[in-house]
């Protein structure tokens, strides 16, 4: 709240929308879902051809082994081996490109929504 410009005279109506405007902050996700991913395949399907079985394979397994949350964090495992499989083409482009995410400055603080009456109760701690 207080790296707001106009903190401490800023109302509280204007920091309550500052805070959970889901334009405040980019940051890079850590996972993306097995159907971002896949998606991104399918958008893709000459280069998924071009690939030999074992890469295929082990895009299936990556798919397969995580779940609903491939990890893509810099320095995951999964993202370098995703990384050197489809290195250079469209498909690691497109999904290097769902990476970022804007999210307000509430949740990028790890506090979620914020309501008017949390203003309320920080302004007076």
């Amino acid at each position: 709240m207080e790296t707001h410009p106009r903190w401490p005279s800023v109302t509280d109506a204007d920091l309550l929308v500052w805070l959970n405007a889901a334009d405040g902050v980019t940051r890079d996700k850590t996972t993306l879902s097995t159907g971002e991913v896949f998606g991104v395949i399918l958008n893709n399907r000459s280069e998924w051809l071009a690939l030999s079985e074992a890469e295929r394979q082990a895009v299936r397994d990556i798919i397969s082994a995580y779940g609903d949350g491939i990890p893509v964090a810099a320095g995951a495992p999964a993202r370098a081996v995703l990384v050197s499989i489809f290195g250079g083409t469209t498909t690691v482009s497109q999904l290097a490109a769902l990476i970022p995410e804007d999210v307000s400055r509430a949740a990028n603080a790890g506090v979620g929504f914020v309501k008017t009456g949390n203003i309320t109760f920080s302004r007076n701690i």
